[in-house]
């Protein structure tokens, strides 16, 4: 996990995997005096796992091993005593190189969004999220857009290889669009803090697409917060040095998206657009209000109008995309959901209603 760590004598300990090995030798030899089966899978690699199985085996060690035999083995006092010293010294240089990883990950963090913050544009802060989520310990990450209640996967990255950011964003832009009602994540909405959901392959509640990449047993998810609303969100599966996310992962993402959330916020803040007034007028997906009225476009911001002026001028969304510095298939969101704001069935009648109204 974690190289150079030294224990409270200053002694340099072994590495993550050796302590692992060494525990598993440990286990080995106890469950072959239980009589039980304990397989390596079960046992695990994590730090929980270890700690769990190092537990059981003291336990055992204590309460039944004494004078026990198994397949002709028998251990007396003395061995016993021995080994629950070494399981003690195992269990504590684990601790200890957790902790230092944790420690490590943790100041990568203010690492990580010093970086973030040199970002000059909205477009260059999504594309970079993800990767300076990665390089926190994760291997893949994807940050997604929350617009109308609709996931927009937007941006991804994974130590793997481009080729699986790619698949992952486009898992997330299944059209039509997914409904976060229906997933995890609604919760995270509704209370603006980080989740982690852990048994979930079997779960209704994850996104189909994206759980085909990949097949997680876990997750945690962290919202984006800018002007007190959710604005979009990360998600990482899997921590790189642990081979799964927990509580750890859960609270060390949800500090980086509330300092994410303060750069993004003051990135639209230093962008200083006239006439902006609410932060759905900055975003790429040109968010709709939920008490904007259908039809009126009074109800829409200057990033909408925006728009709708460039549909009106008879532009394809190819071209919106490269007026409004955003991707074609973000144009096609932003362009859908004008429509159905507008309560119109095409592009021309949008155009009319905007003549129309320009007129008067």
């Amino acid at each position: 996990m974690v190289s150079n760590v030294t224990d409270e004598d200053g002694q340099t300990l072994p590495s993550w995997q050796a302590q692992a090995d060494q525990a598993h030798r440990i286990l080995d030899s106890v469950v072959g005096l239980a009589g039980r089966d304990y397989t390596e899978r079960k046992k695990g690699g994590t730090f929980a796992e270890l700690h769990s199985a190092l537990t059981w085996a003291e336990n055992f060690l204590r309460g039944d091993a004494a004078g026990s035999s198994s397949g002709g083995r028998a251990w007396g006092p003395h061995a016993i005593e021995m080994i629950i010293a070494e399981i003690a010294v195992v269990r504590n240089r684990l601790l200890t190189l957790h902790l230092a990883m944790q420690q490590e990950m943790m100041q990568g963090v203010n690492s990580s969004l010093e970086r973030l913050r040199s970002a000059v544009t909205v477009e260059e802060f999504a594309q970079v999220l993800p990767m300076e989520v990665v390089e926190l310990g994760y291997v893949r990450s994807l940050f997604s857009w929350v617009a109308d209640m609709q996931w927009l996967a937007y941006s991804a990255y994974s130590n793997q290889g481009e080729l699986e950011g790619r698949m992952l964003v486009e898992a997330g832009r299944q059209d039509p669009l997914r409904d976060l009602r229906s997933f995890f994540e609604f919760e995270m909405i509704q209370q603006r803090c980080p989740i982690l959901r852990q048994g979930i392959r079997a779960s209704q509640r994850v996104h189909p697409e994206i759980m085909n990449i990949t097949r997680s047993d876990a997750y945690v998810a962290s919202p984006v917060i800018v002007s007190g609303g959710v604005v979009g969100f990360i998600s990482v599966d899997v921590n790189a040095k642990t081979g799964t996310v927990d509580q750890f992962d859960r609270d060390l993402l949800g500090m980086f998206t509330s300092g994410a959330g303060i750069a993004l916020e003051r990135l639209l803040i230093q962008q200083k657009y006239p006439g902006i007034s609410s932060l759905n007028e900055l975003l790429p997906l040109g968010g709709r209000g939920a008490d904007n009225a259908v039809g009126d476009l009074s109800s829409l911001t200057s990033r909408e109008l925006e728009g709708l002026d460039l549909i009106a001028q008879g532009h394809t969304n190819a071209q919106i995309a490269e007026v409004l510095f955003i991707s074609e298939g973000t144009a096609k969101t932003h362009v859908r959901n004008l429509l159905r704001k507008l309560d119109v069935s095409n592009r021309t009648q949008a155009a009319d209603l905007y003549r129309s109204r320009k007129r008067r």
